[in-house]
């Protein structure tokens, strides 16, 4: 049971840790594609 408990642990840690980067990585294309388009407009 507790090397079941430590998997599951471990697959939320790495699951949880690719969506922030999916997330920062988002953010980033989003911002950067943001400031092109303000850039462009001024």
């Amino acid at each position: 049971a507790a090397l079941e408990d430590a998997g599951r642990m471990v697959k939320q840690v790495l699951s949880g840790e690719w969506e922030i980067e999916r997330r920062r990585q988002r953010g980033e294309r989003i911002s950067r594609q943001r400031k092109d388009l303000s850039g462009e407009s001024l």
